[in-house]
Order: C-alpha cells, then structure tokens, then sequence
C-alpha cells in the first residue's frame, strides 16, 4: 500500500499484509497450477496464487476474482468480518501496482473496509494488522510524497493517520496472533519508528528466539536481525 520500510530478502512489501497461512499455502498453490490442478475457488487460495504469480495481469485478474467473491459474501452476509477484512487485503495487494490515484484510492478503500472488519469482530487481528500498516505507512511519507498526495486526494488519509494509532492496532494484532512472525516484527519496526528503541529491542529480541517455518518467516527474522543489531541493542543468535 504506502511506503511500507519491510520488504526483505527479495520478499515485496505486500506480502507482510497478508495472513501467514496464506502466504505459506502459496507454493502449494503455484504447484497447483502447474499440475493443471484447481486453485480451490476460495477467497485464500485466489491470492496464495496471486502472491506467486509472475505476470502482473494474471496477478491482478486472481486478485480481483477474491475481491469479488468476498463482495459477494459481504452482500449476502454484511458483518461477515472475514469478507471485509479481506477486500482490504486485495485493496491493498493490488494498490501496489496502481497509478498515483488509484494507489490511493485503493488505499483508502483498503482502510475503510478493514476499519468495517474491526466493527463486525473487534477481535480480527488481520483488520488490526491492514490498519497499523496504514497509519505507519503514512506516517512515513517523506513531505514531498504527502505535498503530492494530498493533491492528489489523500488529504483524508493524511489526516487521519498517527503514529498512536498505528501502534494501537499493530500491538493488538501482535498480541492476538502471538505467532506471527510479521506481527511481531512489524510492531517492532514501528516502535522503532516511533523513537521507542528500547522496547522495540525487546521486542525483536523475543521474536528472534522464534523458529522459521517459511521463506517468509526466514525474511522477517533476518529484518529483526539487522534491525536489532542497527539499535546497537545486543547480537542475533545463532540460527
């Protein structure tokens, strides 16, 4: 979505949206494909497929395929906080390859329907995740990408989003899935942000005691390696 300071290791920025689960159901899903197989139809197996697929028109028709089948489930279900929260995750995913305008329509709409999931199931910490990412990634505009995008449009964006919030809803997505890896790193990565080293070292320190099962989770470790050896705050263990 914005400018988001998390890819590593070759992975793009957003992957870190997306549910592990999906992101590890990926491979499975490119060999799918391969062996003429079926994606499944679900709304999960349509972006597993979308995350590993080379070519970007194909990728943007898997996303807008999930997009419309959780809009569907939104018509017949409305507080179906999955639905919502996952039309926040194809907003986001495809905003990353839209124009200036759409990059932040998509983005507006990515916050507004994760702020929907939030009010159907306060406790879905993917839609906490989607909104931490986008007041962070906001807030990390430098000032000559927010003069343009505010001319743009994203006046809304911009005023709404703060750093407070951002940790409020990324420290609530850590602390209901306190296995995710990419959680928990990319709180780390804001308290960093937001001048607090000291927990974030904490909080890197805790999730290097963690164990990749992934490319992903091998990315976000070797991230919270380098960040917490920038901080100056102690050596990575041996993994």
């Amino acid at each position: 979505m914005f400018d988001v300071e998390l890819s590593a290791g070759g992975v793009p920025p957003w992957v870190w949206v997306v549910p592990m689960a999906t992101v590890l159901a990926a491979p499975a899903a490119l060999e799918g494909q391969r062996s003429g197989g079926s994606q499944g139809g679900g709304i999960d197996s349509l972006v597993a497929s979308a995350l590993v697929q080379s070519e970007e028109e194909e990728r943007e028709a898997l996303l807008h395929h999930a997009d419309s089948l959780a809009d569907q489930r939104i018509k017949a279900h409305p507080a179906d906080a999955d639905a919502l929260y996952w039309r926040a995750v194809t907003a986001g995913l495809l905003a990353e390859t839209a124009g200036a305008r759409e990059k932040i329509r998509l983005g507006m709409q990515a916050m507004e329907f994760a702020e929907a999931a939030l009010a159907a199931d306060s406790t879905h910490a993917g839609a906490h995740h989607v909104l931490g990412r986008i007041h962070a990634g906001v807030k990390r505009l430098g000032w000559f990408t927010r003069l343009i995008g505010g001319r743009l449009g994203m006046g809304p964006l911009l005023e709404a989003a703060s750093w407070e919030d951002a940790e409020l809803h990324l420290r609530r997505a850590r602390t209901l899935e306190p296995e995710n890896l990419t959680f928990r790193l990319e709180y780390a990565v804001t308290l960093r942000d937001m001048g607090r080293d000291g927990d974030a070292a904490r909080e890197l320190a805790e999730l290097l005691t963690r164990s990749a099962e992934a490319p992903l989770e091998t990315a976000a470790l070797d991230r919270a390696c380098r960040i917490l050896e920038e901080l100056d705050a102690g050596t990575c263990p041996a993994r």
